[in-house]
């Protein structure tokens, strides 16, 4: 069902009539360029549900206006595991809407599943390489598994970080990291085509996953940081460290994890939330700035 033309920063209550008494709900939609948000992102979930039951729990309890997953939701794309993944997330999605970047998981060739769930908004070729705006930020949605060289995507890329200027915060969504030290490599295709753009466009932020775990770079004041700690089997940290890259790693840790933005005109505050058996903790938290005009 595609709803259009909602107001904005307005609370909106739904409701699914059955014959087994149905279910209801609200959700507040997107707020202006002058508004504040609570966002929370996350990613790699596709495996161990109860340890992603576990940071669901945590994420429903933080009531955020928006959901962000940076890919690998499933292990596979079938039916069952989309329902899986749907009942653990049914505390945060009845009020929450979700975004999520496509994965290597959820497959390019099975990308149907993906497509049908999402609906992504038009963008560049099927919507997996998409743009929004959410109060105060833009963010951009790149598809990773395809070839960054290929006709046109540069062209689109480069245009979509010139509109993001509007906003005062640019954010890049994308699956596999454009730096990390953990078990998978860099997006070495990334770093060549895309990496170039960031610094000129003025993006705030790369958020990733694909590696699962918690990292945070600075890379000439683009602040990237993988978001893998959804569910997944954890991965080690400082694995492949790169060594002239050592002095970018800002932080990195082996958990659970999401990340609560609350993004308001004047900064954006990132709480990194480790979820643990005990509970909840603050690993880290840092602001990211508003860029110039």
């Amino acid at each position: 069902v595609h709803v259009a033309g909602l107001p904005e920063a307005t609370t909106c209550a739904w409701s699914v009539p059955e014959a087994s008494g149905g279910r209801d709900g609200s959700f507040r939609t997107a707020p202006g360029a002058e508004g504040n948000a609570h966002l929370v992102l996350y990613g790699d979930t596709r495996t161990n549900h109860d340890d992603h039951a576990a940071v669901a729990a945590a994420i429903a309890a933080e009531s955020p206006d928006l959901l962000i997953h940076t890919g690998d939701m499933v292990a596979l794309s079938t039916e069952p595991t989309w329902q899986t993944f749907f009942e653990i997330l049914a505390p945060v999605l009845g009020g929450t809407p979700i975004v999520p970047v496509i994965g290597n998981h959820e497959s390019d060739l099975l990308r149907s599943w993906y497509l049908g769930w999402f609906l992504p908004p038009g963008g560049f070729e099927d919507g997996t390489n998409t743009s929004f705006d959410y109060g105060p930020a833009r963010f951009i949605t790149i598809n990773v598994l395809r070839d960054p060289a290929r006709p046109g995507f540069i062209d689109w890329l480069r245009a979509e970080l010139a509109a993001a200027r509007a906003r005062p915060f640019r954010f890049v969504l994308l699956h596999h990291p454009l730096h990390t030290f953990s078990n998978h490599s860099p997006w070495e295709d990334g770093r060549e085509f895309v990496e170039p753009l960031l610094k000129e466009y003025d993006v705030t932020a790369v958020f990733s996953g694909h590696n699962h775990c918690y990292e945070r770079f600075d890379v000439e004041g683009v602040m990237h940081v993988t978001l893998g700690g959804g569910g997944a089997p954890l991965y080690g940290i400082s694995q492949h460290a790169i060594p002239e890259e050592a002095g970018l790693l800002q932080a990195e840790g082996k958990f659970f994890h999401y990340l609560a933005l609350d993004l308001s005109p004047q900064v954006a505050h990132a709480t990194i939330v480790r979820v643990g058996p005990e509970g909840t903790d603050v690993f880290e938290s840092f602001d990211l700035m508003p860029a110039n005009p």
